[in-house]
């Protein structure tokens, strides 16, 4: 936008014309392009000539539009003119005889100039001024009449097109005759035309007006224009040709907000004001496919413009990766997507959401997970000792241990451990293991002794039984001994009487 301040135009103004002798003329003070007229006064005879004052090389001057003036001294008319009477009105006003300024032919036959004394008394009736002009209805737009205010009676003057209109033929001549202005012509009056003005149409940033087509002493005005605010001025339409006014302030209007998607940043848009334009570009977390497009604050107080074309990011940092969690849900996210973050099989806790940030990492909060317990699905094995896997949570393991009396075969130096693992198939958690190898212990202890004891106990085994009875020549009760967890056999012997103290 160009700012400064227009010089002032200065128009130059050409000097008053040399007249000869029985010219006049309404060149006085004329300003460059301004036309005027001289014409023959009313002692001689010519025909009126239109003037330009114009520029020539380094000066101003008055120029002719086509041919110069050339005027005649009636009173050099030769002697064959008819003396005129009062009552002939057909020649000019000077010819024609008064009892106040009659002028006659001499010896020669030339019409002599008045004496001293008739000037004196044309002199003393009344100079035509501007209640003349009013009272010939001259005072009109559009008709300049200067020239014949202050002529004295007798005088002749040219009342022309005022600057800035064009004339239809030839200005009117008209004679100042006792206070009165007086014209032969058919039209009273000159037919003029106002011409347009073409120089200074009020234009800039931001300013419209109606003046194109305004003609000379026309008003238009000049107003902002839609987008900008300010007051309206006025113009009139000179004589030059050019308009005269001040040019409204017009400010540029504030464009709205504007608003598009998130995947776009419109930073450089806030505060554009009509005709400004500003870059619209991927917010962070997108990537363009191309270049950052323009868009341009209008008149009616919105943006235009063609959005990027944005692709989201993919978030590859920041997902949780703890075992007791279950994160397959945010595999593939891009920029602002949204994914459900679990406790993985085997655990329990609330769900959590996680977003893929605009920085390209996962943002949320890990669920609280706690492993499940597993229910003591053991079998019972005999020899075996299954309490250790009581509570046992995902993840974790538990060994069988041989009961006491029961030891591990020989070559097999470990127990046989348990897994709380899930089951897919159950959707639970289970006890899964293989089964445990515990043998049991022979007997070492409180075997039968005795002379007259019998059993069968030897080899006999935790958990297992054996029988001890009389042997012959004794009587008794069979009883039964069991070896227990400690090896040693448990139970009474029976009692044993000989045989022969039972007869008796």
């Amino acid at each position: 936008r160009i700012k400064g301040t227009i010089p002032p135009k200065k128009v130059s103004e050409c000097p008053s014309p040399i007249l000869a002798s029985g010219v006049d003329s309404s060149c006085e003070r004329k300003r460059t392009r301004t036309k005027c007229w001289k014409f023959c006064k009313a002692s001689h005879q010519g025909i009126t000539t239109g003037y330009i004052c114009k520029v020539v090389g380094q000066s101003v001057t008055i120029q002719p539009v086509s041919g110069t003036i050339s005027c005649t001294s009636i009173r050099r008319l030769r002697s064959f003119l008819p003396v005129p009477s009062e009552s002939d009105d057909k020649l000019p006003k000077i010819l024609r005889t008064s009892k106040a300024s009659a002028s006659s032919p001499n010896t020669s036959g030339t019409w002599e100039k008045p004496g001293p004394e008739d000037v004196s008394k044309r002199q003393l009736a009344a100079s035509c001024d501007a209640t003349s002009v009013a009272n010939a209805g001259l005072n009109v737009q559009g008709v300049n009449y200067d020239n014949c205010i202050g002529k004295a009676d007798g005088q002749t003057c040219v009342v022309q097109c005022a600057d800035g209109y064009n004339i239809t033929g030839t200005p009117t001549i008209y004679t100042c005759s006792a206070g009165s202005l007086s014209t032969t012509a058919t039209d009273p009056r000159p037919s003029c035309v106002a011409n347009p003005c073409l120089y200074g149409i009020p234009s800039g940033v931001g300013i419209t007006s109606d003046c194109p087509g305004t003609r000379t002493d026309g008003l238009c005005n000049a107003s902002c224009d839609q987008g900008y605010n300010g007051a309206n001025q006025s113009y009139t339409c000179g004589a030059l040709g050019e308009f005269n006014g001040s040019l409204p302030a017009c400010q540029a209007k504030n464009c709205s907000s504007l608003s598009l998607g998130q995947e776009f940043t419109t930073a450089q848009c806030v505060g554009k004001v009509t005709t400004e334009t500003c870059i619209v570009d991927c917010a962070e977390g997108w990537a363009s496919s191309g270049d950052a497009p323009t868009f341009t604050c209008n008149p009616n107080g919105s943006f235009t413009g063609i959005s990027p074309t944005c692709v989201p990011n993919q978030c590859i940092e920041g997902a949780p990766t703890d075992a007791d969690l279950n994160a397959t849900a945010c595999t593939g996210l891009t920029t602002l997507q949204t994914c459900s973050v679990t406790c993985a099989n085997g655990y329990s806790g609330a769900t959590k959401d996680f977003t893929c940030a605009t920085t390209g990492d996962f943002t949320g909060t890990k669920p609280s997970c706690v492993p499940l317990t597993c229910p003591n699905t053991v079998p019972s094995y005999q020899g075996v000792v299954t309490s250790g896997c009581i509570g046992i949570t995902y993840g974790s393991n538990c060994s069988l241990s041989c009961a006491s009396g029961y030891a591990l075969p020989s070559g097999i130096s470990s127990v046989t451990e348990w897994t709380c693992g899930y089951d897919a198939v159950k959707g639970s958690v289970t006890l899964t293991g293989p089964a445990p190898s515990c043998e049991a212990q022979p007997c070492a202890h409180d075997f039968p002794t005795g002379s007259t004891l019998s059993h069968n106990c030897t080899g006999v085994v935790t958990d297992q039984s054996c029988m001890v009875w009389c042997k012959a020549g004794y009587i008794g009760n069979v009883t039964a001994r069991s070896c227990g967890s400690d090896r040693t056999l448990s139970g009474s012997n029976p009692a044993c009487l000989p045989t022969s103290t039972q007869t008796t």
